[in-house]
């Protein structure tokens, strides 16, 4: 017996050089990096040039920089995260999840049965193992969480699906937009033809009407010419009449005061008579009035002065219908009169007939203003430029809608006007995504705004902002495991449960505080098969933070997690 027993020992003597035992706090998996060396020494993991003996791990004392020789005590707790090697105490948890609990809570006197359900990280005897116990309940609580996020990712297929039939519709309505666009811009040519068309005849009427004035113009001047020759020759013939007129007087007055009234001569008689009895009537002599001479005679001058001067206005006036409508005017006041009458009613003929336009229509197209025809073919167009304005920019906002990659499989895209609400001390808050986030009173009804959409960003683990919405692969970057460094009980969260990164909506530029900064909202995405708005609260002063469920950030790859998980937990059992 007892060299059966040497033999044993010799056996085992070399299988336990090759396959060291496994220090408290280390993983079965990490085990070999705590191997001795040849001469019994042993290197801290990422600092090879501090050597201790292998006999001190463990021993309660930290000698490595990286705290890798104290994997399962607390000695190594002092240093921070990012300086560690290890990912903290590793509690094996037999009958459930391994997990790695923080160095500073090993030894500490407190039964961490949240990660260490097996009581190793404190002393023998001090916490009873209760994994099989708490096993059964979280696999209870697991079961219902995968359910859960079988349902949520359900929900983002359909969330997904919804998002694909928006933009199909978005890209059947962009064809009908171009469609406007096109038939609005022909619309717009056509009334531009129209204004064009109507310009010039506008112009074409003001020559005509120009060139009637012209004509009527002349018309009153060879009229004026024949008046003035017909009076000439009047006043010529009435002078010739006078003249023959004072010399038949000067006869009759002396046989009058020649002829002998006693010699009895009946003619003569009769011719005194009739002297007397003329000069009893007309008393006055006959003589020649030589203002009329002089008026002609100076009208020869005005005329020819008048007929310069319109020349000239003619040249550099703007409307000759005007100086038409004006044109007695530059006759001379003795004419004036005479023609006034004979023009009035030639402008009133010349008006009804469409020869000429009435004197405030040409006085309103002379000073600037527009026909009522212009006005309206100028509006006409106006109303269609802006017509089509407006086409052209919902075109252009629907192209850019269209482009936009809200997300992988633009899932993010069908929560679009979208809002949830929920009733929270005394007020209604009420989010809608890309939109306004509200607190409303449920006493008074006022409402208040907390801000309006501003960012899309992703939070990794530890809180700190990785990534931003428009890039893209950021879903292939969420941890599927614990990582160097990381303790894996602190993963995920009581929310996220999957160890998947935080999607965030920053709501900015609220209503005042009285004293404070504006309003804003800061708002968690979380897994749910549902939208809904699960907590609010005011973090600090006009600082609100919610908590928003929907189907649009669960992820199948956690289903995959969880069943890894389940393996795992069978191979420890095994």
């Amino acid at each position: 017996m007892v060299a059966a027993s040497l033999l044993l020992a010799a056996l085992a003597a070399p299988l336990a050089l090759a396959k060291p035992s496994t220090p408290r706090g280390v993983s079965a998996a990490r085990a070999h990096l705590y191997a001795p060396n040849k001469d019994g020494t042993w290197s801290c993991l990422t600092a090879p040039h501090v050597t201790i003996p292998h006999k001190l791990i463990n021993d309660n004392h930290c000698h490595c920089p990286d705290g890798s020789d104290q994997p399962g005590t607390a000695a190594c707790a002092h240093l921070r995260q990012h300086q560690l090697a290890i990912p903290g105490f590793y509690c094996h948890n037999k009958g459930w999840h391994p997990r790695y609990l923080p160095l500073n809570r090993v030894d500490d006197g407190v039964c961490d049965y949240d990660l260490c359900c097996d009581g190793s990280d404190e002393p023998k005897g001090k916490c009873p193992d209760k994994c099989a116990v708490l096993g059964k309940e979280r696999l209870k609580e697991e079961a219902a969480a995968r359910h859960a996020q079988a349902a949520g990712v359900e929900a983002r297929r359909k969330l997904e699906a919804e998002a694909a039939k928006m933009v199909q519709e978005l890209k059947a309505k962009k064809g009908g937009l171009e469609g406007e666009v096109k038939a609005t811009e022909r619309e717009v040519e056509r009334l531009r033809g129209v204004l064009a068309t109507v310009e010039e005849e506008e112009r074409e009427r003001v020559v005509q009407h120009t060139e009637s004035a012209n004509v009527l113009y002349d018309l009153a001047t060879n009229k004026i010419s024949a008046l003035r020759t017909a009076l000439k020759s009047a006043v010529e013939t009435r002078d010739t009449a006078v003249e023959r007129l004072q010399r038949a007087e000067e006869i009759l007055r002396g046989l009058k005061e020649t002829y002998n009234p006693n010699f009895n001569d009946e003619g003569v008689k009769a011719a005194v008579a009739g002297y007397e009895n003329h000069l009893s009537t007309y008393p006055a002599p006959v003589g020649i009035d030589g203002t009329v001479h002089d008026l002609l005679e100076d009208d020869d001058a005005e005329l020819q002065q008048a007929a310069e001067a319109d020349g000239a206005d003619r040249r550099k006036g703007p409307s000759e219908v005007e100086q038409l409508w004006g044109f007695t005017s530059y006759l001379p006041p003795t004419l004036q009169a005479s023609i006034t009458t004979w023009i009035s009613a030639a402008k009133d003929f010349l008006v009804e007939n469409g020869v000429l336009m009435r004197p405030e229509t040409t006085s309103s197209s002379s000073s600037g203003e527009e026909s009522a025809q212009l006005k309206k073919a100028r509006e006409s167009l106006s109303t269609a430029e802006s017509v089509h304005n407006a086409a052209k920019k919902r075109l252009s906002d629907l192209e850019t809608d269209i482009a936009t990659t809200y997300g992988p499989n633009d899932v993010f895209r069908s929560l679009k006007n979208k809002c949830v609400s929920k009733d929270e001390a005394g007020y209604t808050y009420t989010l809608c995504f890309w939109g306004s986030a509200t607190q409303k009173s449920i006493r008074d009804g006022s409402s208040v705004s907390l801000g309006d959409f501003s960012s899309f960003s992703v939070l990794d683990e530890a809180g700190i902002e990785s990534a931003r919405l428009a890039q893209q692969g950021i879903w292939q970057h969420i941890p599927t495991e614990a990582t160097e460094g990381q303790a894996v009980g602190d993963v995920g969260g009581e929310e996220g449960g999957d160890g998947s990164d935080e999607v965030v909506l920053q709501y900015e530029g609220g209503l005042a505080c009285w004293n404070g900064p504006r309003r804003s909202a800061k708002v968690r995405l979380v897994c749910r098969s549902e939208e809904g708005l699960l907590e609010v609260r005011e973090a600090e002063k006009c600082v609100y933070e919610m908590v928003v469920g929907t189907g649009a950030v669960c992820r199948e790859g956690s289903e995959k997690r969880e069943g890894a998980r389940e393996a795992g937990k069978t191979h420890d059992e095994l």
